[in-house]
């Protein structure tokens, strides 16, 4: 239930917000394919942008976002990169893949902090971009927070809920 609250989502089922953006996207299912779509210096930004939404829709699922798979791609630089966008939607949709990244194991919090994450929404906040300053502060000190802990060497493992259904759903077989 935290991990939900914390990558904003809501259940598949409730409404549309996790329906795919553009239908004639034709991303196939893998982090590999939309990463692949995004290096396409020729993509026009309307597509870049539903791409980068489609990706985190993916990860706003409430059964096993491919957090991992969108680290393996190569994900988190690209969002970094995007958070620098002239293009307010684009800097929206990249903070928001990057945050659910981030509210995964602590490795995952991790990969967002070394692909430049806090930096880049530190960056943000002194655009004085108010539409996308409102949006961030949680985000930022959620990061921060993590990073901390991390120096300090108190930050613990998150599982996640998932991960505990499945070790209960064996210990009932």
């Amino acid at each position: 239930e935290q991990l939900s609250k914390k990558r904003l989502m809501r259940d598949d089922t409730e409404n549309d917000e996790n329906t795919p953006v553009n239908t004639n996207l034709s991303l196939d299912p893998g982090m590999s394919a939309a990463a692949e779509k995004l290096r396409d210096p020729a993509l026009d930004m309307q597509t870049r942008v539903a791409v980068v939404t489609e990706i985190r829709k993916q990860l706003s699922r409430a059964k096993m976002p491919p957090i991992q798979e969108a680290i393996n791609a190569g994900i988190c630089p690209m969002m970094v990169q995007y958070l620098g966008s002239d293009n307010t939607k684009l800097q929206f949709e990249a903070s928001w893949v990057l945050t659910n990244i981030a509210s995964g194991e602590s490795h995952q919090t991790q990969a967002v902090v070394d692909a430049g994450g806090l930096p880049a929404f530190l960056e943000i906040l002194r655009t004085g971009d108010i539409e996308t300053a409102i949006t961030q502060p949680k985000k930022v000190a959620y990061l921060e927070q993590t990073v901390r802990a991390m120096e300090q060497g108190s930050l613990k493992i998150r599982v996640r809920s998932l991960e505990n259904e499945q070790a209960l759903a064996r210990l009932a077989l």
